[in-house]
């Protein structure tokens, strides 16, 4: 999956009641969409834009940034129970190789799968360049 564009989530009481400060005073004017319970606002200036979002009952956690690919389906194809989790990290002098392997036990803990914990520098050049990385 390559992600096309990240969009952080502001949560919000109500959208509506939002609305006004978004577009009236930041100048937010445009709305690309309203569906009630998520509605984005951009700047048609300067491209700008926030997505505020209420809170979903339904759900155990709210999502705090959107990410937006071209293909959902193939996204959803590539995830699932049984994948890993690649993460890349560039680490501070001094930090070693027990404090990685600190991070990526703790990291399967939390997240109840595999995960790959691979430090930028020690790619190779024709690998990192071809990894599609996400800052965090």
């Amino acid at each position: 999956m390559r992600a096309t564009r990240i969009t952080a989530n502001l949560r919000v009481p109500d959208v509506d009641a939002a609305k006004s400060f978004y577009t009236d005073y930041l100048g937010l004017s445009a709305e690309e969409f309203n569906l009630g319970w998520v509605a984005r606002f951009t700047s048609p200036e300067t491209g700008a834009n926030v997505q505020l979002v209420m809170r979903d009952a339904t759900a155990p956690e709210d999502a705090v940034v959107s990410v937006h690919t071209a293909d959902v389906d193939a996204a959803y194809d590539e995830d699932d129970l049984e994948s890993d989790v690649d993460l890349l990290v560039d680490l501070d002098p001094g930090v070693g190789l027990f404090a990685l392997g600190a991070l990526q036990t703790e990291l399967e803990e939390m997240l109840g799968r595999d995960v790959d914990v691979v430090v930028a520098r020690a790619l190779r050049e024709s690998v990192a360049a071809t990894v599609d990385a996400i800052p965090l």
